[in-house]
């Protein structure tokens, strides 16, 4: 109307913020509420938040807030092959990313069972779509892993854990807390410090392939009569350990590993950036490699490590 030169008349809502609390309500007392109150609870049993080895100590009732983001863009001849193998296994892409860096995060920390968060919408229901609100909750998502877990095994395992966790999305991650007896300590969330999710669009909407394609700095689209240029702005650094989010645009990905500069050195978050391209590799070169076996050095790296004398040989 606006472009037209009219005045704009926007629709009525199709839904309201106070539904949205009441429907929430309403499932909490239900008897489907008790069985994801008990789902999320087998979830978290015997199980930890995924943390990695911190280059300085966490200060005594740290807060974060101080971060910085580190970036790798994946361009189309490492993500299509990716796709493809997904695809072979039956799950989604997101799974087999999720798998491969949960791999990741086990050969690195030496964590067999964790936990990590997956922040999802709930604007499921049409009812909700257009509701003014930060309607985002948090899936907590586990990781198991043995001696003879493999690539694809931990991909499968993902895909599990990533339907089961969307199948009970409605019940809230505060309520996830007090259902696991985790109460929130002064280190922060006693369920997740790590966070892992995937941002995409199957749709040819040009404003939302316009933030999520980053193969082109340059990138603009014309919207309304205007001329749009994306600007990036810091977002979420440094509130949790590391939150990892993947940008998909119709041939490539951006993966953006969000850290806690308090506790974390850039080099060090390179270095785990690094560490999950090459299990990446792995996992589509080898589906079937057992993950105590993955190799996550690069040649430098092993050489480096090598060279540090006769211990060296007995890591990596």
């Amino acid at each position: 109307d606006l472009v037209a030169g009219g005045d704009p008349e926007p629709g009525a809502p199709s839904g309201s913020h106070d539904t949205y609390v009441a429907k929430e309500s309403a499932l909490l007392s239900s008897p489907r509420g008790a069985r994801m109150e008990e789902y999320w609870r087998e979830v978290c049993e015997g199980a930890v938040p995924a943390e990695l080895p911190l280059d300085r100590p966490r200060p005594a009732g740290h807060a974060g807030g101080n971060g910085r983001t580190h970036r790798i863009d994946l361009c189309a001849d490492r993500v299509e092959p990716l796709r493809r193998t997904a695809h072979a296994d039956g799950v989604s892409l997101f799974s087999y990313l999720l798998g491969t860096f949960q791999a990741t995060l086990h050969r690195y920390t030496r964590q067999n069972a964790f936990l990590l968060g997956c922040p999802t919408t709930t604007r499921i229901s049409p009812a909700v779509r257009e509701v003014v609100g930060n309607l985002i909750n948090t899936l907590v998502l586990r990781a198991d892993f043995a001696p003879g877990t493999t690539l694809r095994d931990a991909a499968l395992a993902a895909d599990r854990q990533v339907k089961g966790g969307l199948a009970r999305v409605g019940y809230p991650f505060e309520l996830i807390t007090r259902a696991a007896n985790r109460p929130r300590t002064g280190a922060g969330s006693s369920l997740c410090r790590i966070t892992f999710n995937m941002i995409g669009t199957a749709t040819p909407d040009p404003l939302l392939r316009l933030l999520l394609d980053s193969a082109d700095d340059r990138r603009t689209a014309r919207f309304a009569g205007l001329l749009l240029h994306p600007y990036d702005l810091p977002q979420a650094e440094g509130q949790l350990d590391l939150a990892v989010s993947i940008r998909q645009s119709t041939e490539s990905l951006t993966v953006e590993f969000r850290y806690d500069a308090d506790l974390f050195d850039e080099a060090t978050v390179a270095r785990l950036g690094g560490c999950f391209v090459r299990a990446l590799d792995a996992a589509v070169a080898d589906p079937g490699l057992p993950v105590a076996r993955l190799r996550l050095m690069d040649g430098t790296e092993w050489a480096q490590l090598l060279g540090l004398g006769g211990d060296g040989s007995r890591h990596g």
